[in-house]
């Protein structure tokens, strides 16, 4: 049962992988899609921001506010009504009248009124604290810049690691069927003689054990390739299968 389930498994993984890709096609694929080194480039680009925010702090800010105060309708009207007062004599006795309105003591009145206000501000000195924040902003982008090398540098080993590590698996995987199928092959034969008399038990049980170790040790192998693409995978954000690629241009690549 477990030997079809990982059979299984197996099939399912190679299933996937339609294409593959050179050593240095997958860390360029790591460079471009790994989490880790976008969340370095993000890093990077948010320091940029921040010196560039630290820049503006020497240029001028300029501001403009405007108000707009509106009187309802009831109240504008009861302001501007006009009224009769009359006016009096040096008698004391009432002479005639005069129109009196509110309004009219403030100067003009309007029911709609707008007040704008602009205002330019320029720093000239603080005691350094624009110089030092600049610096310090510039400092923190040349250390995201590093960090993002550093991660980079990183994960191209890890890729590369894990690349030639599934390619000697792939290689260990071939001996090992090789050498089963020859145990198998062996023991066929041997149970042969043990029937006709010419082997003793020991013999038989002896290939047996060697053909069981070996089976065991396949498919600790084919587990292994499937851990390690499975992590070559998340490093590189493909699912791409590494490629058989020829020793010499290896040794060219890694010179």
């Amino acid at each position: 049962m477990k030997k079809t389930m990982l059979l299984a498994t197996m099939l399912f993984t190679m299933s996937i992988f339609a294409e593959t890709i050179t050593l240095d096609e997958s860390i360029n694929f790591a460079l471009q899609n790994n989490k880790e080194i976008l969340a370095e480039q993000n890093a990077v680009q948010s320091a940029e921001w921040q010196q560039k925010s630290a820049i503006t702090n020497w240029i001028p800010k300029a501001s403009f506010n405007t108000v707009m105060v509106q009187i309802d309708g009831e109240t504008y009207d009861s302001a501007s009504e006009v009224m009769e007062i009359p006016v009096f004599g040096f008698d004391g006795m009432p002479i005639g009248s005069m129109p009196f309105s509110s309004a009219a003591m403030g100067g003009a009145f309007y029911q709609t009124t707008f007040t704008n206000k602009f205002s330019v501000q320029q720093p000239v000195f603080n005691g350094g604290k624009m110089i030092l924040g600049y610096q310090l902003a510039k400092l923190a982008k040349e250390q995201t810049i590093y960090n993002l090398q550093n991660k980079e540098n990183d994960i191209a080993f890890q890729v590369a690691s894990l690349y030639l590590n599934i390619l000697k698996l792939q290689d260990l995987q071939i001996l090992s069927e090789k050498s089963m199928r020859s145990s198998s092959l062996h023991l066929k034969q041997v149970e042969e003689k043990f029937s006709a008399g010419l082997m003793k038990k020991t013999d038989v049980l002896q290939w047996q054990v060697k053909l069981q170790n070996e089976k065991t040790a396949l498919q600790e192998i084919e587990n292994n390739i499937v851990t390690l693409i499975s992590m070559w995978q998340n490093l590189i954000g493909k699912n791409e299968l590494p490629a058989k690629i020829d020793v010499a241009k290896l040794n060219i690549q890694i010179s």
